[in-house]
């Protein structure tokens, strides 16, 4: 540390300081300082700004997401039972159960020599619509034959289905 002085006060900078009077050295020192704080709070004090904004918005991002997860426990736990092909009513097909998640009420389930033939009616055309891709993504199942018609051709959102799967 001392070698670091003399070597600051032999040089060029060192003498020109040595050369001020006492009351330019203590106006030049109080100067560099408020430079130097105010250089530094000018950088460090945005980025531990961010940073804290940053951590916040991780954190209530986090909160949601575990309130989400709170609030869909249920759900989410059906639709594994489903996709294991477990569920707690006895008898049920994964069909059935994957039906009963997505609002829509089977009327038949039939084995025959081309697959399972599924028919509803009077359901909704969107929960019918979820449902079908539920099956195809989630169960995996495939199907062969899809027919969908309007039940009354005054309320156009509600159909009649019958599908056949593999």
């Amino acid at each position: 540390m001392n070698q670091l002085k003399q070597q600051l006060a032999e040089s060029s900078a060192g003498r020109w300081y040595k050369s001020r009077s006492k009351r330019e050295q203590i106006l030049l020192i109080t100067a560099g300082t408020v430079i130097t704080l105010f250089l530094l709070l000018a950088v460090v004090v945005p980025l531990i700004s961010d940073y804290r904004n940053t951590n916040i918005s991780s954190y209530e991002r986090a909160i949601k997401d575990v309130e989400w997860m709170r609030l869909n426990q249920e759900q989410a736990t059906e639709r594994l039972a489903v996709q294991q092909g477990q569920g707690d009513e006895v008898g049920m097909s994964p069909i059935s159960r994957s039906a009963n998640l997505h609002d829509v009420v089977v009327k038949t389930i039939q084995d025959g020599n081309g697959g399972t033939v599924v028919t509803t009616e009077g359901q909704s055309f969107e929960n019918v619509v979820r449902w079908l891709f539920s099956l195809q993504n989630e169960l995996g199942l495939q199907m062969t034959q899809v027919r969908m018609w309007r039940t009354d051709a005054d309320i156009p959102s509600v159909v009649d289905l019958q599908f056949t799967v593999r």
